[in-house]
């Protein structure tokens, strides 16, 4: 296949109008591409300006131009905790998800770099893993005239040593997930669906964390050369155009990055080699959609239906940056919000911390015998969070949702109301990096208890260099606290 005229053969007729909304008067332009080794990656780049940037120990796609006529004005820096909230604009995952994400090929890895024509770049990764599967990964880097755009193209072969589902990209855009809305972007995820329509959702962590916990219920069944993408901000709406694929793809949504998990269907007998290998195929494109015609989308697509019913079930209260929340009702699922909420039940593991010793293990004891959001005690209302903990123990509740990025050497600032009773409540504050399941450094509030009525209490922390803090609400010894009116900001902004 000639990967790189595979758009004049998309037949999907909102792919059609999407593109046709991309195309300006052609601009001629002839490109010369290359590559360097530049701090733990490569840089790819046109007449010798950077434009994109490959990681090498994941190899993901980083791509922060996509036009050689204007600029994205991005920070180039690559940060020394380089992740989802220090890329420079995004990432595409190269590598399939073979053992999950960020996970080196066990068995052998190639990378081979081609520029026979300066024009055309053509970057392959070749990986073999020993569980079987197999899967050659091609990016292709051309400038597109009709779009005026660098053409960002994909194209992988996955080889599974038996039929199943398995993802082959993980695509997100930077700030996508950041839940301090002064920072936050993007409201809806906007795809063409398998039944012919445009559906969209709204970035929002009730809705993915509480309504749509589990994974199959979030995920996006993809029209045959679909594609799906987020808006809208001035500058940046990343769009993936599927230009081909041999089976169908579905997508999901990840709970604390709103990044989209895109995945092949099992495939059938079709695909089946020697009886039960199979092969699969899929090309797709990366698009800066500019934003009047995607809010045009957005406006026409429909919207994921939300029930009164399932708000009153699974319905969580929020806990927005730079503001004081009153836990008086839960956050509305409907509409975009960036920010976190406070999980009720156990259908996201590791959001409920037991210390012993000094050594804190999440996930391992249920949330819902220990966290419960009672209607007959409050600070300025009537409901709050009440947190039960162990004896000779602490117990940590983390908020669900997006990841909070946070300025470096900036000072935040955690408070809130705490009421006791047998035990003593904290708040926690504490730096942490999304590759690294450990604290970087963490502050503590004064305890209230163990027995003591509402009582203001507040810590603050410097991010230093780490790209996140999280709060928690803490609980030592065996008995309660409940919290109250909680709010956390930057301190002098």
């Amino acid at each position: 296949m000639d990967i790189r005229v595979t758009t004049d053969k998309i037949t999907n007729s909102h792919t059609l109008r999407l593109l046709e909304a991309c195309r300006v008067e052609p601009k001629p332009y002839v490109p010369r591409f290359d590559w360097i080794e530049h701090d733990g990656g490569y840089w790819i780049r046109d007449h010798g300006k950077p434009i994109a940037y490959i990681r090498s120990n994941w190899l993901l796609l980083d791509a922060f131009e996509f036009s050689p006529f204007t600029s994205l004005g991005r920070d180039l820096t690559i940060h020394p905790r380089y992740d989802m909230g220090t890329y420079i604009n995004m990432h595409a995952m190269l590598l399939p998800a073979v053992g999950g994400n960020f996970r080196w090929p066990s068995e052998r890895c190639a990378l081979t770099w081609n520029l026979d024509d300066p024009s055309v770049l053509v970057f392959t990764v070749e990986a073999d893993y020993k569980s079987g599967e197999r899967s050659t990964n091609t990016l292709t880097l051309s400038y597109d005239p009709e779009t005026a755009q660098y053409c960002y193209r994909i194209h992988k072969v996955l080889a599974l040593p038996e039929p199943g589902r398995k993802e082959f990209c993980n695509i997100y855009p930077k700030h996508l997930g950041n839940g301090m809305p002064s920072g936050a972007k993007w409201q809806y995820t906007l795809w063409s669906g398998a039944d012919g329509r445009l559906w969209k959702m709204p970035v929002n962590p009730a809705f993915t964390c509480a309504i749509r916990a589990s994974d199959p219920a979030r995920n996006k069944l993809l029209a045959h050369q679909g594609f799906i993408g987020w808006g809208v901000q001035e500058d940046f709406n990343l769009v993936t155009v599927i230009e081909h694929s041999s089976v169908p793809v579905v997508s999901a949504t990840c709970d604390m990055w709103f990044d989209e998990h895109l995945t092949f269907e099992a495939a059938g007998m079709e695909q089946m080699r020697d009886g039960t290998r199979v092969d699969m195929e899929v090309t797709f494109r990366l698009l800066n959609v500019p934003p009047s015609p995607l809010r045009e989308f957005i406006d026409a697509a429909e919207q994921v239906p939300v029930s009164q019913e399932e708000i009153e079930r699974f319905g969580v209260p929020g806990f927005i940056f730079g503001q004081v929340n009153d836990l008086e009702g839960p956050m509305d699922p409907t509409l975009p919000q960036p920010g976190q909420i406070w999980p009720l039940d156990d259908s996201k593991s590791g959001l409920f911390e037991v210390e012993d010793g000094g050594r804190a293990i999440r996930g391992s004891t249920p949330l819902t015998d220990h966290v419960a959001w009672v209607k007959d005690e409050g600070h300025s209302g009537n409901r709050s969070i009440r947190v039960n903990g162990f004896p000779h123990k602490i117990v940590r509740l983390t908020p669900g949702g997006q990841a909070v990025h946070v300025k470096p050497g900036a000072t935040y600032r955690f408070e809130g109301w705490i009421k006791s009773e047998g035990a003593l409540g904290r708040l926690f504050i504490g730096r942490i990096w999304y590759t690294a399941a450990a604290y970087f450094g963490h502050a503590v509030s004064a305890s209230v208890g163990p027995s003591d009525d509402w009582t203001h209490v507040a810590v603050e922390l410097s991010s230093e260099d780490l790209p996140y803090l999280i709060c928690q609400l803490e609980v030592e010894g065996d008995g309660f606290a409940w919290f109250d009116d909680l709010n956390w900001y930057e301190v002098n902004p």
